[in-house]
């Protein structure tokens, strides 16, 4: 209900939804917080902020990183999946799996 995504995508895909996540549009969505007083005012409204210091990567891992979060869409199965890994050539250390439901 905060975002652009639903009015931009009305028939959105798992892909689409990763491509605005790393849009400008999207990017200027994210929860990032500069200093404590801003990381409050999100908790204050349920939104937890990104870590400043792992980044968010889309569809495959970096190799040029080693903590990351990426986001992939299977637009097959419907879904979106984050994945947490803290070296990007070893499995992920957890993922989870959301059926995108525009």
């Amino acid at each position: 209900s905060r975002s652009a995504f639903s009015a931009t995508y009305p028939d959105a895909k798992p892909s689409d939804f990763v491509n605005y996540v790393f849009s400008d549009l999207g990017i200027a969505e994210w929860p990032i917080a500069l200093d404590e007083g801003e990381r409050e005012q999100l908790r204050s409204v349920g939104i937890p902020p990104l870590p400043p210091n792992i980044p968010l990567v889309p569809q495959t891992p970096d190799p040029t990183k080693t903590r990351q979060v990426v986001i992939r869409a299977n637009d097959t199965e419907g879904t979106v999946m984050i994945e947490v890994y803290n070296d990007a050539s070893s499995p992920p250390l957890a993922s989870i799996s959301r059926t995108l439901t525009p």
